[in-house]
């Protein structure tokens, strides 16, 4: 059953879909945009097939979490498509930060973390799809799932990911939709404009991985090193034994914990 409704959000003026359950909401984000919709967030108490990174499976049970991805038509060149993924964890980091205190952090590219007693544990999880026709963006799809509440974690999982509920009392979803919201396109925004450079500053001072351990996974090759700084265009920068590498796309875990 779907409900439409205006946002609060100062910065967006577009619809929310809302949703009991859903498979997932990106799928139902690129349905919407192939019947020509072109700004939209589609948020849902439960998905039954929810997505992760690299086709994984996100666990998405009933009022467990926010389970939301908003469709855009950004002005931005493809090449910068990837830093949709920075904005989105930045604006959930921000989020955390200033209005419920929580010290969050980023696990480069994307995965929102927190620090609990030592331990690193995921809080929040991003993935982006777009549509690309030549130097032409028809649309992109920045889903984000944050965990809200501790029982609805597998307990497999509770040793490397962590709820919202563990912090605070009040989990709220729609103040913390709107309030996500509102960092999200406010750094939306600055890309559209050019202005990638504070976009990356912002990120490189909110990264955690920067100065860690890391292992790095891309598939074909596993390299052990010391993740050293973010590149010009968001790359992770990593001292190996073969000098600095570059890696634009790959699995990195942390020294200390597997996330």
């Amino acid at each position: 059953m779907k409900t439409k409704m205006q946002t609060n959000c100062d910065d967006f003026d577009s619809l929310i879909y809302e949703y009991d359950s859903l498979p997932s909401t990106q799928t139902e984000a690129k349905r919407l945009a192939l019947d020509g919709v072109k700004k939209a967030i589609i948020v849902t108490k439960e998905q039954t097939r929810g997505r992760g990174r690299c086709g994984r499976n996100w666990e998405s049970p009933h009022d467990g979490g926010l389970y939301v991805s908003f469709l855009i038509t950004p002005h931005i060149h493809p090449s910068n498509i990837h830093l949709l993924n920075f904005a989105a964890g930045l604006s959930v980091v921000f989020h955390l930060r200033n209005i419920h205190g929580i010290d969050a952090a980023l696990k480069w590219p994307n995965d929102v973390i927190t620090e609990t007693e030592g331990k690193l544990r995921k809080i929040c999880g991003i993935l982006t799809e777009a549509a690309i026709n030549g130097e032409d963006v028809k649309y992109c799809i920045v889903g984000i799932g944050v965990n809200c509440k501790l029982a609805a974690i597998p307990p497999e999982l509770i040793y490397r990911a962590c709820a919202l509920d563990e912090y605070i009392d009040d989990t709220d979803n729609r103040v913390l939709l709107e309030g996500i919201t509102n960092e999200f396109y406010k750094r939306l925004e600055c890309l559209e404009l050019g202005d990638t450079e504070n976009l990356l500053q912002e990120y490189i001072s909110s990264c955690s991985t920067i100065g860690k351990a890391v292992r790095i996974e891309t598939g074909d090759r596993i390299i052990n090193g010391t993740a050293t700084g973010i590149g010009s265009t968001g790359e992770l920068l990593v001292e190996t034994g073969n000098g600095i590498e570059k890696f634009s796309s790959a699995d990195v875990f942390h020294a200390t914990i597997c996330l």
